[in-house]
């Protein structure tokens, strides 16, 4: 049986040079389901196996996963697939944070037209841009 977990973000984003979509992102629920065990204790929710998140136009999936509702860091572990808009990025393990859109990735690959981006350890911003 799946399992729901729902927690809304209630924080305004206290970022002086946040942008206007990054505040709207405070108040967007995040959805986590998991057809494994499910546990929410001391600010962070954790999932296990067939993992799926869903937040604003981000969708992501692992095998299991944890979120940290202080930094808003989402932390995916195992086939890894991150869904942002109409980019998709693939991985080992991902480090997703919702207030920057920020992605760290172990074994990652995507695009970028009209490339093919992989690395070892890629890091992508909201913007696109890979380090």
């Amino acid at each position: 049986m799946r399992t729901l977990i729902l927690l809304l973000l209630c924080a305004a984003i206290a970022r002086g040079n946040a942008r206007a979509e990054d505040s709207k992102l405070a108040n967007l629920p995040v959805e986590i389901t998991a057809s494994g065990d499910t546990n929410y204790e001391n600010g962070i929710a954790t999932a296990h196996d067939n993992v799926a998140i869903h937040v604003g136009d981000t969708d992501i999936y692992g095998d299991s996963a944890r979120y940290d509702t202080k930094t808003h860091d989402i932390y995916v572990e195992g086939n890894v697939r991150i869904y942002r808009q109409i980019s998709l990025f693939v991985g080992e393990k991902a480090v997703y944070n919702l207030d920057t859109k920020q992605i760290r990735a172990v074994n990652m690959r995507t695009e970028r037209e009209p490339y093919f981006v992989t690395g070892t350890e890629v890091t992508s911003d909201a913007e696109g841009e890979y380090i």
